[in-house]
Order: C-alpha cells, then sequence, then structure tokens
C-alpha cells in the first residue's frame, strides 16, 4: 500500500527574475541591512505547475540596497496522486519559502562578499508575508 505524501510536488526550476545591489562607496564598518520579503504563489495551472516568486528588497536609504527575485517552478512527482488546492498554503510556507530563501541567501552572501564588505547573511523570516491566489484558474 503506498502511502498518499502530504506534498507531492517537487522543486523543477529555480531562477532570478530580478538582481539589482548597489552600495554607497565609502561603507561604514558596521551597518545593519533592513530588508523586506514577499512572497506571491501563481497557481493557475495547478497541480501540474506551482509558481512561488519571493522577493527581498531593502529601504532606499542604506548603505546597501538590493532587489532580488527569485521563481520556483514546481511540479507535480511523476506518479503521484492530484493533491487538492487545499494544500497550497501550507506547501508554500513549510516547503517552498524555505527553499527559495536557501537560494536567496546564496545569491546576497556571494555577491555582498564580491562587493569588497564582508558577506550579508540575512535571518530567514519567521513569518512570509504574501499575496494568495493572484493568478488563480477560480478566478475570474
Amino acid at each position: 500500500m503506498t502511502q498518499k505524501m502530504q506534498y507531492p510536488l517537487k522543486l523543477n526550476q529555480a531562477f532570478f527574475a530580478q538582481v539589482r545591489f548597489e552600495r554607497i562607496p565609502k561603507m561604514p564598518e558596521a551597518f545593519e541591512v533592513l530588508v523586506g520579503v514577499q512572497a506571491k504563489i501563481v497557481d493557475k495551472r495547478f497541480p501540474e505547475v506551482l509558481e512561488v516568486h519571493l522577493r527581498v528588497e531593502t529601504p532606499d536609504d542604506q548603505p546597501l540596497m538590493m532587489q532580488i527575485v527569485v521563481i520556483g517552478i514546481f511540479g507535480l512527482i511523476k506518479g503521484a496522486s492530484e493533491p487538492d488546492r487545499s494544500i497550497i498554503q501550507g506547501f508554500a510556507v513549510e516547503r517552498a519559502f524555505p527553499v527559495l530563501w536557501a537560494y536567496m541567501d546564496q545569491m546576497i552572501t556571494q555577491v555582498t562578499s564580491q562587493m569588497g564588505m564582508p558577506p550579508v547573511r540575512l535571518v530567514s523570516p519567521v513569518e512570509f508575508s504574501y499575496s494568495w491566489p493572484v493568478e488563480s484558474s477560480s478566478s475570474t
């Protein structure tokens, strides 16, 4: 007997849709990076495809400014039963956002380390602010 998976979706592709970094010429020795984190779920082709966007952006008045958007394309695992739409929110919070956050964190760390400053590491948000559904097949 096969056990039904709670989230029968896997990451098929992840890519950066926007990457922008800017810093002041003379960086202070110590500074704090304030960021806003947003997420968006596009479920118009669910369950075959679930698109999850994760955005990190700083206010314009900081020594380091950045805008980064990573998009994850998740698909139904071959042979898995089609899930109900009710799993989308749980999947996004428990699986998609943490996976995409790892991509985001790696990009920020690598780029800032190449900008002549100590690498910036962001703490994973405890809670993500997101909108859902955005482009749902059920919307008119």
